[in-house]
């Protein structure tokens, strides 16, 4: 119980309108919205790298949400802490809202 009264947190870009990371636990929390940062990424790149105390145990894959747009997207965060993207090449904001599991 002791564990869950400590967060510690990460801010991944300034640039980004919201670009943070929180921990509780071994439970992270990634709250993204790139403010088309990313504009211009294709599949496969690397958005960002997590730090390694924020790092995720396993290959987390999660849903992005994309502005302006019928379709989203997907990105993969590897356990090396690199957040992978999954989809077509971006041209607006993309939105990440997810939990996962921590070293």
């Amino acid at each position: 119980m002791e564990n869950l009264f400590k967060v510690d947190s990460h801010i991944i870009d300034s640039r980004l309108t919201v670009g943070l990371i929180q921990k509780i636990g071994n439970i992270c929390i990634l709250t993204l919205d790139s403010n088309e940062l990313y504009n211009g990424r294709n599949y496969g790149d690397v958005l960002f790298n997590i730090p390694e105390k924020f790092r995720p145990k396993f290959l987390t894959p999660v849903s992005v949400g994309i502005i302006n747009s019928d379709s989203g997207g997907a990105a993969h965060l590897e356990t090396n802490g690199n957040v992978i993207w999954r989809g077509a090449r971006t041209s607006s904001a993309l939105y990440i809202n997810a939990a996962y599991l921590a070293n």
